[in-house]
């Protein structure tokens, strides 16, 4: 009986001080943790679910599913430093936000009126907007329904007669392709004077006017094909996602960059170059031919080489660069580069990539490659710049702020915990043999 009291003494010791151990390594954490937000706020704030670099601050400005307005994945300010944004499935919205220091940060909201207002006119879905060229340029991903006519592709709104609505509706040109590997977002290019457009790998490529890579794609497998044992991009061939220029009018399309599996997002840093934020394939985990989300310095005339199943480039191919950073597994979505924003120094030559899978944005610090015979020109290094607490997943979405603004606007929108990333089958590791030679033969 006494060796009984005695071990359960002994195991309840044990316990306790197990306990106050996790209790103190987790006052120490919160005490000494590098991303502990540097504000407080009310412990139902959505903004204090957030962890931040020491310094910033984030303020909750509005929840746009929480006022019956859908899911904003695309916004943009006009010349008024209002902004734009659009509901995944639905229509336009225009917000005033309130200036920095007014008693309500609670932003004015209002529904776009597009065309005559009818249905046959409204327009949105959009997964990219610009202001620019005095206008509003749409990218609409949409799968055609009576609620939502809109075919997808890229289009130009326009005041005509100056009452702040946009009363010209211009289709520059209709893409085949939609939901979230469709049409994505439209920049403004380095010297002001063209824009650019990112699609994701089930956007077919349209017939355009010039092209800076060989329009010869193939997939030039050696061995035989192994497909996604699901089904997924089975019947999508290259060049896979592609970038175009395009100028204001929507005239002349060329090609630019190619081969992305399902890139969100794109932006030039301040010397003109051009980096995309691409997608992983996460049913590939634990393939040989896995390629993780990862920044890619986009060149002129560049090939990434997304083929489908295990036809993937190897990075180390010399018929494209390799990556300037592998981020890992996650869905990204927003990229920018902080060169403009209001922010430390550190972050001039920053980008800033947004996953939505994990509610995260890193921030890789750009650097060139000097004295090296690669042809990669820059790396990077990687830090996070916010991220969540709790499992729950945000849209984390950051746009840059309306001329002459002073800081830039975070939409955080708190979402369901998304889908985990899983191994798939495991194959023989023998790697997939593809001769540059034919490919130079046949350009």
């Amino acid at each position: 009986m006494l060796k009984k009291y005695l071990s359960a003494t002994s195991a309840l010791t044990k316990t306790l001080v197990g306990v106050g151990l996790v209790v103190a390594m987790g006052a120490f954490y919160t005490k000494t943790a590098p991303f502990a937000p540097t504000h407080t706020r009310p412990d139902d704030s959505k903004a204090d679910k957030l962890k931040l670099q020491p310094g910033f601050k984030a303020e909750h400005l509005y929840s746009p599913s929480e006022n019956g307005q859908g899911s904003w994945v695309a916004m943009a300010f006009d010349n008024k430093g209002r902004m734009i944004a659009s509901d995944q499935y639905g229509v336009l919205y225009r917000i005033t936000i309130p200036a920095i220091g007014s008693a309500s940060v609670t932003p004015k909201v209002e529904k776009l009126k597009i065309g005559d207002g009818s249905l046959e006119q409204s327009m949105g879905t959009a997964h990219g907007l610009l202001y620019a060229f005095n206008s509003l340029y749409v990218m609409v991903n949409n799968r055609v329904t009576p609620d939502l006519p809109r075919h997808s592709g890229f289009y130009r709104l326009q005041d005509t007669n100056g009452d702040d609505q946009y009363d010209k509706v211009t289709l520059l040109k209709e893409l085949e392709g939609n939901g979230e590997h469709g049409p994505h977002s439209i920049i403004l290019s380095p010297d002001k004077k063209s824009l650019y457009v990112i699609s994701g790998n089930h956007t077919d490529a349209p017939d355009m006017d010039a092209y800076r890579l060989p329009k010869t794609w193939e997939q030039d497998n050696l061995f035989p094909l192994i497909k996604d044992p699901r089904g997924h991009a089975n019947d999508r061939m290259a060049p896979g996602g592609w970038i175009a220029n395009v100028d204001p009018e929507g005239k002349k399309w060329e090609l630019v960059s190619a081969g992305y599996r399902n890139a969100f997002d794109m932006a030039f840093n301040e010397t003109g170059d051009l980096f995309v934020y691409d997608a992983d394939m996460e049913w590939d985990i634990g393939t040989p031919w896995y390629r993780p989300t990862r920044i890619v310095h986009a060149t002129s005339g560049s090939e990434f080489g997304w083929r489908t199943g295990n036809s993937k480039w190897s990075p180390a191919w010399p018929d494209n660069l390799p990556p300037v950073i592998n981020i890992g597994q996650g869905s990204p979505t927003s990229l920018l580069h902080a060169s403009n924003a209001k922010f430390p120094a550190k972050y001039k030559n920053t980008l800033l990539a947004f996953d939505w899978s994990f509610g995260r944005s890193s921030s890789p610090a750009l650097r060139p490659v000097r004295n090296s015979s690669s042809r990669r020109r820059w790396s990077s290094r990687r830090m996070r710049f916010c991220s969540a607490f709790s499992r729950s997943c945000w849209t984390i979405q950051l746009s840059a702020g309306p001329p002459k603004a002073s800081r830039m606007i975070s939409k955080l929108i708190q979402l369901l915990p998304m889908r985990s990333p899983f191994a798939a089958m495991r194959v023989p590791r023998f790697q997939r043999l593809e001769s540059s030679r034919l490919r130079a033969i046949r350009r």
